[in-house]
């Protein structure tokens, strides 16, 4: 993904000039010549405004948030929500931040050249979870195409991650501690597929919202979310299946998989007619679907059809009847499964259901 002659900057350059850092961005917004839409919160210790894209609102914004003590925040997040008119650019310097991109939509490409290492451009086109940070003499290069932009960066010292979470930095795999502590002429770099969760946050914080206070406070409360679960995929990283990504189409077809897992729960779907009814073979769907979800296709449905059961027995459907709307022949067999799954017996549900009603004028089971 090659830059033509002539390129937009991004937030970084449009705020403070070239070669500046995000540090000296936040200064901007937090000082008083800034003129646009800015909340300041300091007993709750956040601020935040709304930097428009260009001139033309039609372009989108960034949001930008910053945690922590107004000097020296610890956590600055970035929401993009735009519609580039043109490809857009800038140059990341080291700054000691751990970054995390969560990107949803719009092709990025990330080129470390100008560090020396020798690694090819980047080019990231699908839903994915970057992890990068510059080495102390080493930055990169940021070029996104024009199109439409909706991505979640989150910029944090990695002590932070010790101190909030407890994360053993050296007892981490050499990939994560990469990441963590690069070498200070390299800049290190991993992209993997970003599971729903992670999903989810983003395209709730790239939703239009005014710029208020409600705002700022959703935008942190969604960044701690996110580092939880980073914080979780740097412990497995190391041995991660990078093998195998996937694509916005391949996401769309495993979330079908799964509505059909919750919508079929009295005749349960095999694998095979599973995977023929959205459109893949078998292996995908099992490696995707684990991947996506941090469950496999077996694990998922018995999940939907123990806790459908629990509600209907809560209701005060008979145990029988209830192992039926389950797709359980065999009463017994629903009995054992629902023991394993919650430690208890259907008929304890069903009694307290039954216990529940009876000292309920108003109720009764009929």
């Amino acid at each position: 993904m090659t830059g033509p002659a002539t390129t937009e900057p991004l937030f970084r350059t449009a705020l403070t000039g070239e070669n500046s850092g995000l540090r000296d961005a936040f200064r901007v917004i937090r000082s008083e010549r800034w003129m646009g839409e800015q909340v300041v919160d300091p007993p709750r210790r956040i601020m935040g405004a709304r930097v428009p894209v260009s001139s033309d609102a039609r372009e989108g914004y960034w949001d930008l948030c910053a945690d922590g003590p107004v000097d020296a925040p610890d956590l600055f997040t970035v929401v993009t929500r735009a519609d580039y008119a043109t490809v857009r650019e800038e140059a990341v310097v080291p700054e000691g931040l751990f970054e995390i991109h969560l990107q949803i939509e719009g092709p990025t490409a990330l080129d470390t050249a100008a560090s020396g290492d020798g690694a090819p451009e980047r080019l990231f086109d699908q839903p994915a979870l970057i992890l990068c940070q510059a080495g102390a003499q080493a930055g990169y290069q940021v070029l996104c195409a024009a199109g439409p932009r909706k991505l979640v960066s989150l910029y944090i010292e990695p002590r932070v991650l010790t101190d909030l979470f407890g994360l053993p930095i050296d007892r981490l795999g050499p990939l994560a501690r990469q990441l963590l502590q690069p070498i200070r002429a390299e800049s290190s770099i991993v992209a993997v597929p970003a599971r729903l969760p992670l999903l989810g946050a983003v395209k709730s914080l790239t939703e239009h919202r005014p710029f208020d206070r409600h705002r700022l406070q959703m935008i942190r409360a969604k960044s701690l979310e996110i580092l939880c679960d980073v914080v979780d995929e740097l412990k497995t990283i190391d041995s991660a299946p990078f093998a195998l990504t996937l694509t916005a189409s391949e996401i769309d077809m495993l979330e079908r998989a799964r509505e059909i897992l919750k919508r079929d729960i009295e005749n349960p779907p095999t694998i095979a007619s599973l995977a023929r009814a959205v459109g893949t073979n078998t292996d995908k769907l099992k490696r995707g679907f684990k991947l996506l979800f941090g469950m496999t296709v077996f694990e998922y449905s018995l999940h939907c059809r123990m806790t459908e059961a629990q509600r209907l027995l809560a209701q005060g459907l008979p145990v029988k009847s209830v192992a039926v709307a389950v797709g359980y022949r065999h009463q017994a067999s629903f009995a054992t499964a629902f023991h394993n799954f919650f430690g208890f017996t259907p008929s304890f549900v069903w009694k307290g259901a039954a216990r529940e009603a009876a000292t309920d004028p108003a109720g009764g089971m009929e």
